[in-house]
């Protein structure tokens, strides 16, 4: 018994230290990200179109840019570094053209500069031209793009970020990711001369018109009226024939025979809405109005119909009607 007592006292203290004892541990500081390896740039257009618009007018095969500059909102999200002094972002172009199967890309590794936004807030806004870029690039496109890029053809943006300290995050060099680019397209519209709404003015109002007109006209009224796809192929339907000048709206439609330059006239109603041709320009279609109560009333006028779409009025030589 007094040999136990003795291994006891022996080893009591080993187990004590072993069960009071605890390995510390460690953990390294937290790591904290610089602005330039978590900003991102996120692009928003502004209007309707997304990028670029080419027209094709399908009533005359006439073809033309409707718009060749890309506005958008930019958003720089510099993550938790958003107290970064950040002196200016440079957008770079790139442009990949597309022939059926086969793709050209130029620019290289670094592009060509476009744009330049100095001390740039959160968000700010830039305009790319489709001319412009062109520009850049007119002497390698010439020979395959001698007046232009084409509908089907890619312009890319990448960037280049540099703040106070002369750190840049640069995304023409090793960007991993979504972030890394942008790419502008060309939307392709299909329009049509005879389609659309037009403003119109009345430049000469008879006195029983402003007395009995439904628009309540006077020299100088202005209104728009809708010209909308008819009932058949080449017919377009015409929401008021008088724009505001009868003493109630009168619908029709209106036929155009390019081969001859005349414009036929169709009234849906008994009143017998009559156009006559005063001149056209391309943008300006001016008309004499009258109908079928002017044998007895001093209802007519002359209203000019102008259009600022791009697109312009046909060389109109004479107008029927019915």
């Amino acid at each position: 018994m007094k040999n136990i007592y003795k291994y006891l006292i022996a080893v009591l203290p080993f187990f004590v230290s072993c069960s009071t004892e605890e390995d510390e541990v460690v953990l390294p500081p937290e790591y904290d990200a610089k602005w330039f390896e978590q900003a991102t740039v996120d692009f928003i257009p502004l209007g309707e179109e997304n990028g670029f618009v080419y027209n094709i007018n399908e009533s005359t095969g006439q073809s033309f840019w409707g718009t060749t500059e890309a506005d958008f909102q930019v958003s720089l999200d510099l993550g938790s570094d958003s107290d970064a002094n950040i002196e200016k972002i440079q957008f770079f172009a790139f442009v990949e053209t597309r022939s059926g199967a086969n793709t050209q890309y130029y620019g290289g590794a670094m592009g060509k500069p476009v744009a330049t936004v100095n001390n740039p807030g959160d968000t700010f806004e830039i305009t790319i031209s489709s001319d412009e870029v062109y520009q850049l690039y007119s002497t390698e496109l010439a020979s395959s793009r001698p007046d232009g890029l084409a509908t089907d053809d890619l312009v890319e943006l990448k960037w280049a970020i540099t703040d106070a300290n002369g750190d840049v995050l640069d995304t023409r060099e090793g960007c991993v990711g979504f972030n890394c680019t942008y790419g502008i397209q060309t939307k392709v519209n299909y329009v049509d001369t005879w389609l659309g709404e037009f403003e119109y003015t009345w430049i000469e109002v008879g006195p029983d018109t402003e007395t009995y007109s439904h628009g309540d006209l006077t020299v100088g009224s202005k209104g728009s009226v809708l010209f909308s796809p008819g009932d058949e192929e080449g017919q377009y339907s015409v929401d008021d024939l008088s724009m505001g000048a009868s003493f109630s709206v009168n619908s029709g439609y209106i036929t155009f025979d390019d081969a001859t330059g005349v414009l036929s006239v169709y009234n849906n109603t008994t009143y017998a809405n009559k156009w006559t041709l005063v001149s056209v320009t391309p943008e300006v279609l001016t008309l004499e109005w009258e109908y079928y109560y002017t044998q007895w009333y001093a209802e007519y006028g002359t209203v000019e119909l102008r259009r600022d779409d791009g697109l312009s009025w046909p060389e109109i030589t004479t107008i029927e009607n019915y």
